[in-house]
């Protein structure tokens, strides 16, 4: 019980963590940019 309530939880932290990333990097627009200038023949 003890290992899957850990598990869970880290789970949330995961998600959350990547949200909030995904809303950072969106916010800023840094991410496109990023890709553009690594893959620029992606498009």
């Amino acid at each position: 019980m003890t290992l899957d309530w850990l598990v869970y939880a880290l789970g949330v932290v995961a998600v959350v963590f990547l949200v909030g990333m995904f809303f950072k990097y969106k916010k800023h627009n840094r991410y496109d940019d990023r890709f553009e200038d690594t893959y620029p023949d992606a498009k």
